[in-house]
């Protein structure tokens, strides 16, 4: 390789690793999970810039301490960030101070900014808003907010969040009938944000009310249409708790959906302990199934007891059960 090739290499190497540093550069890495490429790429900014409102937002963004990010944020906000970061800086102070329940705080900044341009985050800051109101129990307050929110929304998903609050709000205005409304309103929709929660919260008010058929068939649509959904599991163990009623079991609900119950026998992450457990029940004619279930990367064997038209029938096999082994179980919805 020549002298002059060589010159030329040199010179782009050099004036590449010179090249400035962009607000571009570093936002794209955060947001592409490129965060020790990010914290490079601070370092290389020049004193001068290492405290200006952008600096100190991706500085926070970076920062894995809650209390920490918050402080840098606040910072931020005061050095005059750029348009499109001082938004999200804004948004994600508003969360904080809901979340920590610094109210006041959360309230203040958040109708400073409704009352200018709120930007993308208009929805969310209104939405932010009125969970604030509600948490310090300014219902009234909250209520009027909602209301108005109703009408100025401008994202497509919004009305389904509206539900979702008006469903929260109403709940905690001692309304039933119009919490349910909305959440049946929301379970309606074909898919889409807030779905899963209106699911949940509708098979959670049927447990509360002891409707057990009414609460396995929102418990199976949650289960069918999100099988990864937070809390599945926490409504089963609901679900095992509700007490028998004494009275001729209704399976409207479990016909239609096709639903059953079985007694859960254990969950074990040996196979062989789960043949064993399984083995208990096998001279009782009924119908013993040893199922394989991956949580979190690690394989289980789930055994299943009996399979059950309704509630009531499955938690009578239980108590049955427990009586031979002196064993607890719990009756499951599958």
């Amino acid at each position: 390789m020549n002298r002059s090739v060589l010159t030329v290499l040199t010179v782009f190497i050099l004036v590449g690793v010179c090249l400035p540093v962009r607000a571009e550069d570093i936002s794209l890495l955060i947001s592409q999970g490129r965060l020790d490429e990010a914290r490079k790429a601070l370092e290389r900014l020049g004193r001068d810039s290492a405290g200006t409102g952008n600096a100190l937002y991706f500085r926070a963004m970076l920062e894995s301490d809650a209390a920490q990010s918050a402080a840098l944020l606040e910072k931020a906000l005061t050095r005059k960030p750029e348009a499109r970061f001082r938004e999200d800086i804004v948004f994600r102070l508003a969360q904080y101070y809901v979340v920590t329940k610094d109210l006041s705080k959360a309230a203040t900044l958040i109708d400073a900014e409704l009352s200018n341009s709120p930007g993308a985050y208009g929805d969310d800051l209104g939405r932010l808003r009125i969970l604030a109101s509600e948490q310090s129990r300014s219902l009234s307050d909250a209520r009027r907010r909602l209301d108005q929110l109703q009408n100025t929304m401008t994202t497509a998903d919004g009305p389904r969040w509206w539900l979702i609050d008006q469903a929260r709000l109403s709940s905690a205005e001692g309304k039933p009938k119009a919490t349910q409304n909305a959440l049946q309103a929301l379970a309606r929709q074909k898919g889409g944000p807030g779905l899963p929660q209106a699911l949940y919260l509708l098979c959670s008010n049927a447990v509360e009310k002891g409707r057990a058929d009414e609460a396995v068939r929102w418990f199976n649509l949650l289960k069918e249409s999100y099988p990864n959904a937070v809390g599945l599991d926490a409504l089963v163990d609901k679900l095992s708790g509700m007490p028998t009623t004494g009275s001729r079991p209704d399976t409207r609900a479990e016909a239609a959906t096709g639903t059953y119950y079985s007694v859960k026998a254990g969950v074990f992450s040996s196979s062989d302990n789960a043949s064993a457990q399984a083995g208990k029940f096998r001279g009782l004619k009924v119908k013993v199934e040893v199922v394989p279930k991956n949580v979190g990367g690690k394989k289980y064997s789930i055994v299943f007891v009996g399979r059950y038209k309704s509630f009531d029938e499955a938690d009578k096999a239980r108590q049955q059960f427990e009586s031979q082994t002196g064993e607890q179980y719990q009756v499951v919805a599958r």
